[in-house]
C-alpha cells in the first residue's frame, strides 16, 4: 500500500505542477522526497470527491490514468467514469493508432460523444492499414457509441488510395456506421475527396441517420470529380432530407438556384452560415440570381455567407459570382500566378468596395493577388477605406513601398476605425525594399498598444545582414 501511495502521490505532484491549480492541494517547495513525503502523510487522496477526482484525472493521458486507477477502488470508480472518455482524437498517420483506438473503443467506445480522426495523405503502403483500422474502428463503435460530433477531413479517397477494394470497404462501413448514429449534430467530411457514387453513398447514410437534426455540415471538397454536382437528380433528394441545417460549408459546383429552392423548402432551422469555396477547375459558370439571393436571405434574415475564390484572378469570372443581393460577411480571395493574363484588378477592388464595403464584418479579408502587370495600390486603399467594419485584413500582393507606409499611417490616424489586425506580404520586393520594410515595420510598433496587431513582410527571405 506504501508504494501505491507514493505512485499516488508523484502523479498528483505532477499533475498539479503541470495543470496549474485545479484542485486545492498544497505543493511544497522542499527537496522532491520530503515532497512527496508531506503530500502522502498529510493528505488521503482516496477519499477525494468525485468532482475534483474527475477533474484531476482530465488532466491526464490514458496510461497515466490506468496507473492512477490501480492506486486504490476509488480511483478504479473514477476511471470508468463516461465523462474522462467523452471526446478521442486520433492521427492514424502514426503507426500502431489504429490498435489503440480499437482497444479504447472495446473498453470505452460506448461513452465517446466526439470523434476527431486524422488521415492525411496516406501512402499507398499505408492506406490498407488504415482502411483496416477505421472499418474495425467503425464496426465496434456501431450500435455502442452515440456521436454527437464527428470530424474526419482529408481522407482524400481517389487523390492517395490506390486499392479500389481498400476504399470499397472502408465506404461500406462508414455508411453502415452512419446510418445507426442518429444524434449527430456537427461532421466535417472535408476535402474527403471521393468518387461522386461513393460520396452519394455516404450523405445517404448521414440523411437516414442524423439528417434531421444535423446542424453544421462540411462537404467542401467532398467530391473529387470536376463536376457540376448541382444537376445531379440524386443529390437534389438527398439534400432535401437534411432539414435542421445551420452551418454550410459547401463548394460552388454542388449549389445552384435549384438547390437554394430545395434549402428553403426543407430546411426548418435558420440558416444562419453559408461557407461556399469557388476553385478554378470546379464549374462555376452557372450564376445564382439575384432574385434568388434575395429570396434566400428574405427565407434565411440571420444568414451571412463567406467565400474563398481560389486560383481565380480575372475580373469577368470573380464579380458574376459575387452578387450584390449577397450578405456576404467573409471573402477570401486567392489570384493564383498566372501573371501573362490581365486580370482587370483595379475594376474587381472597385466592385468589392461598392457592394460589400459595409458587408465585410469578419474577422478577415484576405487578398492575394500576386500580379506584377497591374498596379492597383489607390484602389486597395479605397477598398479599405470603404469597409468600415472590417476587423482583420491580410493582404500578399505586389504593393509599392510608399503604398503600404500611407496604409500604416492611415490606421494609426484612426480612418480604419475597426480594424485591429492587418497583416501585409509584399511580393517581389527587393532586399533594399526589404529593409525599408523592415524600418516601417519597427516604426508603427507603438500600434501594439492601442489594440492594433500590424506584421509587415515580405514573400522572400532575405538574411540579415552582419556587422
Amino acid at each position: 500500500m506504501a508504494d501505491n501511495g507514493r505512485r499516488l502521490a508523484v502523479l498528483i505532484d505532477d499533475v498539479i505542477r503541470n495543470a496549474g491549480n485545479i484542485i486545492s492541494i498544497p505543493v511544497f517547495n522542499d527537496s522532491k522526497e520530503e515532497e512527496i513525503e508531506s503530500i502522502y502523510e498529510g493528505h488521503d487522496y482516496s477519499e477525494l470527491p468525485d468532482l475534483p477526482a474527475e477533474k484531476l484525472f482530465s488532466y491526464l493521458s490514458d496510461h497515466d490514468r490506468a496507473q492512477l486507477a490501480r492506486t486504490c477502488k476509488h480511483f478504479s470508480k473514477i476511471f470508468h467514469s463516461p465523462s474522462l472518455w467523452r471526446r478521442r482524437y486520433y492521427n492514424l498517420n502514426q503507426p500502431g493508432v489504429e490498435k489503440t483506438a480499437n482497444s479504447f473503443a472495446a473498453v470505452h467506445g460506448r461513452y465517446v460523444r466526439h470523434l476527431a480522426i486524422e488521415c492525411r495523405h496516406p501512402t499507398i503502403l499505408t492506406c490498407k492499414r488504415v482502411q483496416k483500422g477505421l472499418t474495425s474502428l467503425f464496426s465496434k463503435l456501431h450500435g455502442r457509441a452515440s456521436l454527437r460530433t464527428l470530424l474526419m477531413p482529408a481522407l482524400e479517397l481517389e487523390q492517395y488510395w490506390r486499392f479500389e477494394f481498400s476504399r470499397e470497404k472502408l465506404i461500406t462501413s462508414m455508411c453502415r456506421f452512419l446510418r445507426g448514429q442518429k444524434r449527430i449534430r456537427k461532421i466535417d467530411l472535408s476535402s474527403s475527396r471521393m468518387s461522386v457514387f461513393a460520396a452519394f453513398r455516404i450523405l445517404d447514410a448521414l440523411a437516414h441517420g442524423p439528417g434531421r437534426i444535423l446542424s453544421d455540415f462540411n462537404i467542401q471538397d467532398m467530391f473529387h470529380g470536376r463536376l457540376g454536382i448541382f444537376r445531379f437528380t440524386r443529390y437534389q433528394d438527398i439534400l432535401s432530407r437534411f432539414t435542421n441545417i445551420t452551418y454550410l460549408h459547401i463548394n460552388y459546383n454542388c449549389i445552384s438556384d435549384e438547390i437554394f429552392d430545395i434549402l428553403m423548402n426543407n430546411v426548418s432551422a435558420s440558416l444562419k452560415n453559408l461557407a461556399i469555396k469557388v476553385y478554378k477547375n470546379d464549374p462555376h459558370s452557372h450564376i445564382i440570381s439575384g432574385t434568388t439571393w434575395r429570396a434566400f436571405r428574405k427565407r434565411f434574415p440571420r444568414l451571412r455567407v463567406s467565400f474563398d475564390i481560389d486560383v481565380i484572378g480575372r475580373r469577368e469570372e470573380i464579380i458574376p459570382l459575387l452578387r450584390p443581393e449577397i450578405p456576404l460577411y467573409k471573402l477570401e480571395l486567392w489570384s493564383g500566378y498566372e501573371h501573362e493574363e490581365e486580370w482587370n484588378v483595379p475594376d474587381t477592388l472597385r466592385y468589392i468596395g461598392e457592394n460589400f464595403g459595409n458587408k465585410l464584418v469578419s474577422e478577415t479579408l484576405v487578398l492575394e493577388y500576386d500580379n506584377s502587370i497591374e498596379l492597383f495600390d489607390s484602389h486597395l486603399i479605397e477598398l479599405l477605406k470603404k469597409c468600415r467594419k472590417l476587423v482583420q485584413a491580410d493582404l500578399t500582393m505586389t504593393m509599392c513601398i510608399p503604398t503600404v507606409e500611407r496604409i500604416c499611417n492611415m490606421l494609426e490616424n484612426g480612418e480604419f476605425p475597426s480594424l485591429k489586425k492587418l497583416y501585409i506580404t509584399c511580393c517581389g520586393v527587393s532586399q533594399r525594399e526589404w529593409q525599408i520594410l523592415s524600418e516601417i515595420d519597427d516604426r508603427y510598433e507603438h500600434l501594439a498598444q492601442r489594440g492594433i496587431d500590424l506584421d509587415l513582410d515580405t514573400d522572400i527571405f532575405f538574411e540579415e545582414d552582419e556587422d
